[in-house]
């Protein structure tokens, strides 16, 4: 709360760029004073990798990079891909649709795929590597206002299934596969996210 940031934004939604983020995961460390200041760090940076600002910009676009490149009719689809930062590493790929136009409002139907990177990123010390194998879905209804193109609606689910592997290690003979589920549902109305 009160902690602003700023975003810059392409027309089709893209995130150019995030500044001030920090200020909120300063804010949120600051409300644990029983903590040291060396696990308070450690806190931080696992804090920024995983809601950062990197983490953040690819959550945030992945509902607000919906417009197409070029003017669409109705019915006609265009495809957008990202990336995810959280909780793994993965592309997502988009097919929308403009499923149609009622009452000055373009409804916008989406459907994607989502799979993780398989390269496993290096480890911090004293910490094993990590490799997500996970594999899901997406789905959005978006409405948009026809004037302004303000976003004025999102519902959106993502679906994540499968493993998080760590390999063999001698802190870990014979490593470990943790099976693992995600699912995500974002309800966002009422408000204007993205003007074009």
């Amino acid at each position: 709360m009160n902690k602003p940031f700023n975003l810059k934004l392409s027309k089709s939604g893209k995130i150019i760029s995030v500044q001030n983020f920090d200020t909120m995961i300063s804010g949120a460390l600051k409300g644990l004073p029983q903590i040291d200041s060396v696990k308070k760090q450690q806190i931080g940076m696992q804090f920024a990798k995983s809601f950062g600002p990197n983490a953040f910009k690819e959550s945030l676009e992945t509902g607000a990079a919906i417009f197409p490149a070029n003017a669409v009719a109705k019915e006609e689809t265009w495809t957008v891909k990202g990336k995810l930062e959280s909780p793994a590493k993965a592309a997502i790929t988009i097919h929308y649709q403009l499923a149609d136009v009622v009452e000055g409002t373009y409804l916008i139907h989406g459907e994607g795929t989502i799979v993780t990177d398989k390269v496993i990123d290096p480890a911090p010390v004293k910490e094993p590597p990590i490799k997500y194998d996970l594999t899901g879905s997406m789905i959005a209804d978006i409405r948009v206002d026809q004037a302004t193109g303000w976003i004025n609606e999102v519902k959106l689910k993502q679906v994540m299934m499968g493993s998080m592997q760590i390999p063999d290690s001698p802190s870990l003979p014979g490593g470990l596969t943790i099976p693992i589920t995600f699912n995500t549902d974002v309800n966002t109305t009422g408000i204007g996210l993205i003007k074009r």
